[in-house]
């Protein structure tokens, strides 16, 4: 199906590109601004990694977080927006609440600069929790408590 105005094709193509790249461009850009979270998760993933190793405990099963995530922040977004709607509604109530509801999902949701900032603390938050839950399943292994050993 062609759209009415073909030209209105090439424009949101324009835009979207546009956003595209100011998002492309404040990851990079602002990845030495979250470096240390980077450096602290990519050590707690070593030290697991190690450990995990050192036990022989198998490494796929704790990667579960990391394919959850995409759910994780769907929800978060779905209950965010909830949030927002019903509050737009019953306190601010805007002449038009669906236009309304665009405009705050357009220059607050989506603006470049904060996503790319999620995106940093996602990726982080994902590594660390990849790490924790697989220190986490080694301690026992490492470090058997005193009645594991007693009652087995």
């Amino acid at each position: 199906m062609q759209p009415a105005n073909p030209a209105a094709g090439t424009v949101f193509a324009r835009q979207f590109s546009h956003w595209f790249q100011s998002l492309r461009a404040g990851f990079i850009g602002r990845f030495r601004a979250h470096l240390l979270g980077y450096q602290a998760a990519g050590a707690l993933l070593l030290i697991a990694i190690a450990a995990t190793l050192l036990t022989g405990q198998p490494f796929s099963v704790f990667l579960f977080f990391s394919s959850s995530l995409a759910a994780v922040l769907l929800g978060i977004l779905g209950a965010a927006s909830l949030y927002k709607f019903w509050r737009m509604l019953w306190t601010e109530r805007p002449a038009s609440p669906l236009a309304e509801f665009g405009r705050w999902l357009r220059h607050e949701i989506l603006d470049p600069v904060r996503l790319a900032n999620g995106l940093h603390a996602v990726l982080i938050v994902n590594f660390m929790g990849m790490g924790f839950g697989l220190l986490k399943a080694s301690i026992p292994l490492l470090v058997p408590f005193f009645w594991d050993r007693h009652f087995s």
